[in-house]
């Protein structure tokens, strides 16, 4: 879905803006992504996807405080309201995979 697609570019985005700051603080970051869980649903594996913008939204509110340049404090806010978007679009999209797999 177009949803679907968005929340991932996003994703991605946000990712190497992130990089890009580890980078310029002596860090290197980790690009290491996680398979298509076995033996899982897509609606399971969506609420997997949803936990962990909560939990990615989190980790970047708990990092405001640190930023160490206005940069990187702008980049940290928008992509802290992103990931309240993605974990609702997630949840939309759950919601729908529901709805059609209870009416079939």
């Amino acid at each position: 879905s177009k949803q679907l697609e968005w929340v991932l570019t996003d994703s991605m985005t946000h990712a190497s803006i992130i990089s890009s700051h580890i980078k310029r603080l002596g860090g290197e970051p980790d690009w290491s992504f996680q398979p298509f869980p076995e033996n899982k649903t897509v609606i399971e594996f969506l609420k997997i996807q949803s936990d962990l913008e909560l939990k990615t939204q989190s980790i970047y509110e708990a990092s405001l405080p640190m930023a160490d340049t206005e940069n990187l404090h702008r980049d940290l806010e928008i992509i802290i309201a992103a990931e309240q978007k993605h974990w609702l679009t997630l949840n939309e999209v759950m919601k729908i995979l529901e709805s059609e797999q209870s009416s079939t």
